[in-house]
């Protein structure tokens, strides 16, 4: 549980808290339907006079304008759509960066519900009155989300403060119908071949595994016993979770008290005379808070492989002595094994300054690559890199222009400008460093990413060997094989990894090509041996037409007028012919055979 020592002084004493405005809940009506196209088919037509006529749509001509505009009305509809907007956040390598920035500080507010459907659904779901499980229950929301709202109570058996999450009553529904509507936006989008680059169909997949996700309470209760087990050693709070009142409509944790980041951010832009005071009064220094911000999101990456998607000023509490809880893991995702040494490797190379290899990397993470020469991308993103390099060391430039999630998004811009697509995987990776951003621009505002990221790759090697050491079976098997231990070995591994997916990756559309060229070569061969077939049938009708007069039935009609026009010619020459006729058409089957013959599998032992 939460140390009381480590709880802070107010930053602001005496405050209220905000009132969440109560609204009887219901499904979602034909109102709202028009609303949402109406809003999207008004974005079209003004995206298209403001291309042809801009002094006409001076909202969708002006990109700030334009962001706010949507996130405005994302915010407004809530739920899935807030959601929508958060995935499109991601897409800068399609989006301008005031557009990307805009939609990333959507939030997921809304309107809380009346206190006695919460109490129904927490009676209904554990199967108890409410008064056997919790002695005190506010029936005032703390917060409010689409999904549902949380309420502080305490629990009966043993005392503790908790926070309730009750899901909304008809939440499931509201988003089955948002889903419809979003399914069918798609598949237009998709048939009239809207920017295929933005790859509709995956974004829809992508929002929908979010949102199902979401919807399911064990799922973050899940998440939140095993971030609590990781974070430990980061020194930074989870909260516990009773799992024993947790169902799929209901979540009970630990209620932790802290100053959350956001409100720490709001005081240093109003009053920072007061904001440098708390700090002091509660023993914290902010560019040690950022720090370890920053390297615990790395190690949540790299070697947790479990990381918080959503990390906004929001969703981090700061207590005293730098101590920091993170809240809401709803959103938590992983990598697989393959990707997550592509991002180790992109990173170590960052750190070492290699930014050849980072360019490589880039390519490596990227889905099947088009099929041209990328000599010209990867110069592109190395001179973007050696001037972040330069950006980092001037203190007194803006924390966005040296921010490492305006240098990947970049990245991703100069590559899609080339047709490299971005993967999923690396978008999650950068939309929570970006959220992570907020935080960071107060905090240590002239931090340097790349001497970070030397750091980084330091302090993993050195847990990573203090594990090692630490257990007797790693020892073993460390001593036994100390040959392979050599920095030479394991420069040579790292880069024989790195060639052999960069080549893999390049041979995917290449194997294509191979399947189509194969196909044309069965195809050109079987077309000329039916020719060569049918001229050999020609050359045999000849021979009997002129030496046997086989056609004779068919005199005065047009075949035998026909016939009569094929020049004499001696017996041995029509013979000649005929042979190498049919040894033309046996040649082209057995080239046509070639061609359709599958290459053969080598036995499973054999494969290198």
């Amino acid at each position: 549980m939460q140390k009381k020592s480590l709880i802070p002084t107010p930053l602001i004493p005496n405050q209220p808290r905000k009132a969440i405005e109560i609204v009887e809940p219901s499904l979602p009506t034909r109102q709202r339907l028009f609303q949402i196209l109406s809003f999207f088919f008004g974005l079209a037509g003004g995206a298209i006079v403001a291309r042809l006529w801009p002094s006409l749509a001076p909202v969708h001509a002006d990109p700030e304008k334009y962001a706010l505009r949507v996130r405005l009305f994302m915010e407004s509809m809530g739920g899935l759509w807030v959601k929508v907007g958060q995935i499109l956040a991601m897409r800068r390598d399609l989006f301008s960066e005031a557009f990307c920035n805009e939609l990333s500080r959507l939030q997921n507010r809304a309107h809380g519900f009346p206190a006695h459907y919460a109490r129904s659904i927490i009676e209904e779901e554990l199967g108890a009155p409410i008064d056997s499980i919790f002695v005190e229950f506010d029936d005032r929301p703390l917060a409010a989300a689409s999904v549902g709202q949380a309420h502080r109570a305490r629990l009966k058996d043993n005392g503790v403060e908790v926070v309730v999450k009750v899901q909304r009553p008809n939440a499931k529904a509201s988003f089955e119908k948002d889903f419809v509507l979003l399914r069918r936006l798609v598949r237009f989008l998709t048939f009239i071949r809207f920017s295929p680059e933005s790859r509709w169909s995956e974004m829809y997949t992508e929002v929908e595994s979010a949102i199902l996700e979401e919807l399911d309470y064990r799922q973050e209760a899940t998440s939140l016993r095993r971030m609590r087990k990781n974070l430990r050693d980061h020194k930074i709070y989870v909260p516990k979770v009773f799992l024993s009142f947790c169902t799929d409509r209901v979540l009970v944790m630990e209620m932790v008290h802290g100053v959350y980041m956001s409100e720490y951010i709001q005081t240093v832009v109003a009053n920072p005379d007061r904001a440098r005071a708390w700090l002091k009064e509660n023993q914290i220094s902010a560019s040690r808070l950022g720090k370890r911000l920053w390297f615990s999101y790395l190690r949540q990456l790299f070697e947790d492989n479990l990381y918080h998607c959503d990390l906004h000023p929001g969703n981090i509490l700061v207590m005293r002595k730098g101590r920091i809880t993170l809240i809401d893991f709803g959103s938590v995702a992983t990598s697989d094994r393959s990707q997550l040494e592509k991002f180790r490797l992109l990173y170590k190379a960052m750190g070492d300054k290699d930014f050849r290899k980072v360019a490589e990397m880039f390519l490596l993470l990227a889905p099947p690559l088009p099929n041209k020469d990328l000599t010209e991308a990867k110069e592109d993103v190395v001179r973007l890199f050696r001037e972040f390099e330069s950006l980092v060391k001037v203190k007194a430039l803006p924390y966005h222009q040296k921010s490492l999630s305006r240098l990947l998004g970049d990245t991703a811009n100069v590559l899609a400008s080339h047709g490299v697509p971005a993967a999923w995987d690396f978008l999650r990776v950068t939309r929570s460093s970006t959220t992570l951003d907020a935080s960071l621009m107060f905090l240590v505002p002239d931090i340097d990413f790349l001497k970070i990221a030397q750091q980084h790759v330091r302090s993993e090697s050195g847990r990573q060997q203090n594990k090692k050491r630490s257990d007797p079976k790693l020892v073993r098997a460390q001593l036994a094989n100390m040959a392979e231990q050599g920095g030479m070995l394991t420069k040579f591994a790292e880069n024989a990894y790195f060639e052999g997916e960069y080549l893999r990756q390049r041979a995917l559309p290449f194997e294509g090509y191979i399947s189509k060229a194969t196909h044309v070569g069965f195809t050109v061969f079987h077309l000329l041996a039916r020719a060569a077939l049918l001229s050999a049938l020609v050359l045999i009708v000849g021979y009997a037409h002129q030496h046997f007069d086989a056609f004779g039935a068919l005199r005065g009609q047009w075949v035998y007028a026909q016939l009569e026009r094929i020049p004499r010619l001696s017996s041995t020459f029509w013979l000649l012919c005929t042979f190498v006729a049919l040894y033309t058409v046996h040649e082209f089957t057995l080239m046509r055979g070639i061609f359709e013959e599958p290459e053969p599998t080598r036995p499973e032992g054999d494969r290198r």
